[in-house]
């Protein structure tokens, strides 16, 4: 389990206990304990999406650092410049071959 799946299902929890434990201890009744839950589940689905938000951005960081590093050892490599070597020859190859098609005799 990751650590985002960890912290989800952690927030869960602590969530749903402490509902647990407003409910059955609260003083209020009624509209104020429904408004109570309803603000708590607030609180929480904000926590959630700002633990969404970070881990996005983190992922959007690797994913970047990623690229570049596989960009940098593809230069790095020359396998650029040989595919579009084979590139072109494939292209002179096959554009002889139309030539010798079209001069043979019929």
């Amino acid at each position: 389990m990751n650590d985002m799946n960890k912290l989800l299902v952690t927030l869960t929890a602590g969530f749903a206990a402490g509902v647990v434990a407003g409910v059955l201890f609260a003083p209020e009744m009624g509209e104020k304990t429904r408004e109570s839950i309803k603000n708590k589940a607030a609180d929480l689905g904000d926590e959630i999406d700002k633990q969404y938000q970070i881990e996005i951005e983190k992922l959007k960081s690797k994913v970047s650092n990623l690229t570049n590093e596989l960009r940098t050892k593809v230069a790095e490599s020359g396998v650029q410049e040989t595919a579009e070597e084979l590139k072109a020859k494939v292209a002179e190859t096959a554009q002889e071959l139309r030539d010798k098609v079209n001069s043979a005799p019929a």
